[in-house]
């Protein structure tokens, strides 16, 4: 197995994230099916990225939208989102 693990510094970078707000809105936004290898179809929390605030974390299966993305961390992971507004995920890949 191949593990690799990358960071370079991003030239502008440093500050906190300006991101959108989503005001008054819950960041949970429903659920789905998703599939995920070895463990099939699971129905999947789906959440708002504007209304997660810096603190907030969430345990896997999770699907996070965002306007210009999408990003999904499979059962077993973790995200939290840190001080400067980016979310950190850990754990196996989805």
């Amino acid at each position: 197995a191949l593990r690799l693990s990358l960071s370079a510094p991003m030239p502008g970078a440093g500050g906190a994230l300006d991101l959108p707000r989503h005001a008054g809105g819950a960041a949970r936004k429903g659920s789905r099916p998703v599939f995920f290898a070895g463990a099939g179809w699971i129905e999947t929390p789906v959440y708002d990225r504007y209304a997660l605030s810096r603190g907030d974390a969430v345990s896997g299966p999770a699907v996070f939208e965002e306007n210009e993305s999408t990003f999904v961390i499979g059962p077993g992971a973790a995200a939290r989102v840190l001080a400067d507004g980016t979310i950190l995920a850990e754990g196996e890949p989805a």
